[in-house]
């Protein structure tokens, strides 16, 4: 799922970047370089928090279940989202 989410974030990059109504006041090298770095902040999470629930099942076992909630950028506020709870989840998802 990570690579299909960069994969719609390259996508839309680069429309936007065939748009030239889209930050007219950058042109040529100077928007390649603005977009490249665009893909680079809207990949790389800020933070990434992990954990691990113990959850008691019926049997009297103990498993552990891997958490995580990724924090991907702040920049027009606080963050938004939520925690994800599936025992088939990975970090990259």
């Amino acid at each position: 799922m990570a690579s299909q989410t960069g994969a719609i974030v390259q996508e839309s990059l680069e429309a936007l970047l065939e748009d030239s109504s889209f930050l007219p006041e950058l042109q040529d090298e100077t928007r390649e370089k603005a977009f490249a770095s665009l893909v680079a902040i809207l990949s790389t999470p800020n933070k990434v928090h992990k954990a691990f629930l113990r959850v008691s099942l019926e049997s009297g076992k103990v498993v552990r279940i891997p958490a995580f909630r990724v924090q991907h950028n702040n920049t027009l506020g606080p963050y938004k989202g939520g925690i994800r709870f599936h025992d088939r989840l990975m970090r990259k998802k």
